[in-house]
Order: structure tokens, then C-alpha cells, then sequence
């Protein structure tokens, strides 16, 4: 059985699936930049440790230099994601993902969600707001964690794909839909299939701040 229990901020995964292989070995300090004293990995690894309640050197996981921080699936630019987990555990249940800016600026979805809109092109001109739209939307997905966690990419039932609108002052709003199907029995999912709402406001300065609601019925695209 999969179950996700996440703030807007991160999400903190359930899953029984093996451990993930630990992050690689240092290099010496006379290599250049690829160390596990990466400060953007040192500064989500005590982020993720709150999240879950334990120490910063319980958590393992996340690039340990910019070039694979860059290539790391959910990274959009500067904005670098995470993908971390407890490594005191057994196997490897829980895991928290986010990003997190070369200066070590934490970016999740509760907070600096700015970063990630500007790094992927929202305030670019021309631009293209369908394909802006998704790659949001898909980072989002991503972060929540689940691998039954998809995006609506069908209008129907009142849903429809990623929409973004921007007013010429740069304000605006993205909304997308999410499904969740709760595993059934062997893993298998069996259970019905939930759809949530995802809602970003767009403020001046760059600002943004997402909202969830469950899709109970159907809503308009903004």
C-alpha cells in the first residue's frame, strides 16, 4: 500500500519498495566541487530531517554537486530538486523532495515558489504559457511524491490540462488537476481514484502561493 502524509511543503513518502543506493562517496577536498558538504545539499538535508523529525545525519540522498543537481529529475534551471530520504530505516519509506537554489534557498510548494515559476519562464517574454504551464505542473507532481500521483492532461469532467494566465503586470493564476488511486491488494491499484484541485496565485513581485482542493465536483479552468 502507497500513502502519502505531506504539508504543502514537501512530500513525505510511504512506499515498500528497496532502499535507494546511498549518495556517492566524497571526493578530496582538492577535487573541486563534488563533496557531501554541497551547501545546497547540506541545507535540504536538515530541511527534510525537520520534516520527518530526525536528525540531519539520519537523512541521505540529493546531488552532491551543481552538474548533477541540474540533471536531477524535478529540476527546472537554478531551482535544484531533492529527493531525500531516512537512511536509519530499514528500507527506504519515507522520503521528502523539494528544491533548493545554488545559494541554498529552500524552494517548496509552501514557500519561494516564485524561484521556480521565474527559472521556468513564466515571466519570459514571448511566452509560451501551455508548455510553461506543464512543466509547472509536472515539478508539482513530482514533489507530492507518488508514482500514482498523475496529472490531468484530458479535458473531461470538468478538468481540463494545465492552464496559465499572466495580466500584462505579470500577475495571474495556474491551475491543474491531480489523480490518486490507492493501491489494492499486492500494490496494485484497486482503491477509487481521488482528483485534487492545485491552484497557484500569482502576485506582483513575483510572488506565488499554491492551494489544494479536492475535486468533488466539477470546477472551471481560471
Amino acid at each position: 500500500m502507497l500513502a502519502v502524509a505531506a504539508t504543502l511543503g514537501a512530500a513525505t513518502l510511504s512506499a515498500a519498495k528497496p532502499k535507494p543506493p546511498p549518495a556517492p562517496p566524497a571526493k578530496g577536498s582538492g577535487d573541486g566541487a563534488m563533496t557531501l558538504d554541497f551547501k545546497p545539499r547540506v541545507t535540504f538535508l536538515a530541511y527534510a530531517a525537520r520534516v520527518l523529525g530526525v536528525k540531519p545525519g539520519d537523512m541521505d540522498g540529493g546531488a552532491i554537486d551543481p552538474v548533477s543537481a541540474a540533471g536531477a529529475e524535478g529540476s527546472i534551471g537554478g531551482v535544484w530538486a531533492y529527493d531525500v530520504w531516512n537512511k536509519a530505516e530499514p528500507i527506504a519509506t519515507r522520503h521528502v523532495r523539494g528544491w533548493v537554489t545554488a545559494d541554498s534557498t529552500l524552494v517548496t510548494a509552501d514557500q519561494n515558489l516564485g524561484l521556480m515559476l521565474a527559472a521556468a519562464g513564466v515571466w519570459k517574454t514571448p511566452l509560451d504559457a501551455d508548455a510553461v504551464a506543464e512543466r509547472i505542473a509536472r515539478a508539482l507532481v513530482w514533489s507530492y511524491g507518488l508514482s500514482n500521483n498523475g496529472l490531468v492532461e484530458e479535458i473531461g469532467n470538468g478538468m481540463a490540462p494545465p492552464v496559465l494566465k499572466l495580466a500584462a503586470d505579470g500577475t495571474g493564476a495556474l491551475r491543474f488537476y491531480t489523480s490518486y488511486r490507492q493501491s489494492g491488494p499486492g500494490g496494485a491499484g484497486g482503491g477509487p481514484v481521488w482528483y485534487t484541485r492545485n491552484d497557484l496565485a500569482i502576485a506582483a513581485g513575483h510572488q506565488a502561493t499554491l492551494t489544494k482542493t479536492p475535486a468533488t465536483e466539477p470546477f472551471k479552468t481560471p
